[in-house]
């Protein structure tokens, strides 16, 4: 039998039998990819661990249990049959989409503790995990840019319901590329548990490894222009530089102080706080009354920089509020919370 009358699938069956054909190797991730996804899991971890409790008043406990690299039809395989995913896409220093794939329960769980129904997952319960996921990346953001120096943002999440099979959850995955690194993280939330996977594209894994290898690449030490370079083996001669000690500065107050005391800044009373569900927020209306954590006559806060400045007791000039001081932080205090302004 001539090759030209064999089929193209007998041709493979053949090879295959015979051991000739080359195998297509499974995505790895190399042990920079791997440290680099690492860093971002955990960061994710820990704003997931934040943000959540915050949101929903469950206790929330998130934990790393997988990291590899994979493709989109081993991604689909991995999801559980009823889930919710949410889409996002990062900017700036790391650009690229990123998916977030919960069970439908957990989702359920999560968005219930929100809006007050766990009984189904309606268009508000899909709203408000879409702000809960939301708030997470904005904390992942703000985090990833102190550990890897990375100005990024995301853009606003889209939550996607639907099962494995359906297109508008495969067509997603498949349009990430060939190598998606997957993180598997098990979440308890509430009296529900489940299995949560963070889908990185290429195209964010590849700004990972850029922004973690300028992380760790030490500065370049300074060097003053204009200074002669001395010959080789001879000495350095310079004048030796001693502090001055015409001026003591007042304990508790740095002595260059004085060069920031006209800056401006902006003080906030905070009368009180509440945490409220998602529903009740959108009833609100005129007339609505909203009670707060403070009992009537209890002194409020003064905050500055968002840190506790004071207390005092609310007051009327003329025709304006005021606050009368009561309570105050000694002065060192008071200069370490200017400190971040």
């Amino acid at each position: 039998m001539s090759a030209e009358a064999l089929t193209q699938a007998e041709i493979d069956a053949l090879l295959r039998a015979g051991g000739g054909a080359a195998t297509q190797e499974e995505p790895v991730l190399t042990p920079e990819e791997r440290d680099a996804a690492g860093q971002y899991a955990n960061i994710f971890r820990t704003a997931a661990q934040d943000v959540w409790p915050k949101l929903t008043g469950l206790s929330i406990t998130v934990s790393l249990s997988n990291l590899e690299c994979m493709t989109a039809e081993q991604l689909i395989s991995r999801c559980p049959e009823k889930l919710l995913m949410a889409h996002n896409t990062h900017t700036g220093d790391l650009a690229g989409d990123l998916l977030t794939v919960l069970p439908e329960a957990v989702a359920l769980e999560l968005a219930g503790a929100m809006t007050g129904n766990k009984a189904e997952f309606g268009e508000l319960e899909q709203s408000a995990l879409g702000e809960g996921l939301g708030q997470l990346m904005g904390t992942l953001c703000t985090q990833l840019g102190r550990a890897l120096k990375v100005n990024t943002q995301v853009t606003s999440t889209q939550v996607i319901p639907g099962t494995n099979s359906s297109e508008s959850i495969t067509r997603p995955i498949e349009s990430l590329g060939p190598r998606l690194i997957c993180s598997a993280f098990k979440i308890s939330a509430g009296s529900t548990g489940g299995e949560i996977l963070l889908v990185l594209s290429g195209e964010v894994m590849d700004g990972l490894l850029e922004a973690v290898a300028k992380a760790r690449k030490p500065e370049r030490p300074k060097v003053e222009p204009n200074r002669p370079s001395s010959p080789a083996g001879a000495e350095t001669v310079r004048p030796a530089v001693f502090e001055s000690f015409d001026t003591q500065p007042v304990p508790g107050r740095p002595g260059n102080l004085d060069l920031i005391l006209d800056i401006g800044l902006e003080v906030r009373v905070e009368l009180g706080r509440t945490a409220m569900k998602i529903r009740d927020v959108l009833e609100l209306g005129p007339g609505a009354v909203i009670e707060l954590d403070k009992l009537a006559g209890e002194p409020v806060d003064l905050l500055v920089n968002d840190k506790l400045f004071a207390r005092g007791e609310v007051v009327v000039i003329d025709e304006n509020f005021g606050v009368r001081v009561t309570d105050i932080i000694n002065l060192q205090e008071r200069i370490e919370a200017l400190k971040d302004s």
